[in-house]
């Protein structure tokens, strides 16, 4: 069989078949016709009862949650900004006796001073004028005072 005896044996099936879909066609179309009128008016409904459902979630939105999340993004903001100091790290007697022993060591380097002993005078005591001795001293007065010194087992 040639390519066109083909052909025309499937066009000719084709048609027959047309012929015996016409009718059903034409008794679907009506019904297609109302189905999409259906739907058409049950999306309109659907939406007309979503508007203000969305309406009323935007404005819950809007009202509560914005300005929750406004704050939780403005807290994380200062918290990452780095020209901010941290805080919470420099307050209260931990921050207040860093602060101290800072400042005292800086006084002691700019008198000349050795770095203090990591113990502080082996005696336990300050001197009057409240400066702190530097190494070799502490242990010269604790000698003198007849303490032990710092290596020393008291």
């Amino acid at each position: 069989m040639s390519r066109k005896e083909s052909v025309d044996r499937a066009l000719g099936r084709a048609r027959r078949a047309k012929a015996r879909l016409a009718p059903a066609a034409a008794k679907a179309k009506p019904l297609a016709e109302k189905a999409g009128e259906a739907t058409a008016r049950r999306v309109r409904r659907t939406r007309a009862w979503a508007a203000p459902q969305v309406k009323r979630a935007g404005e819950v939105l809007q009202d509560n949650v914005a300005p929750k999340v406004s704050a939780m993004m403005s807290s994380a903001a200062e918290r990452i900004d780095p020209d901010t100091p941290p805080r919470g790290h420099g307050s209260g007697p931990t921050g207040t006796a860093r602060f101290r022993g800072a400042a005292k060591a800086v006084a002691n380097r700019l008198r000349g001073g050795a770095r203090p002993a990591a113990t502080g005078p082996a005696n336990g005591t300050v001197p009057a004028d409240g400066t702190v001795p530097a190494d070799g001293a502490d242990e010269a007065a604790a000698t003198d005072a007849g303490a032990p010194s710092a290596g020393e087992p008291s």
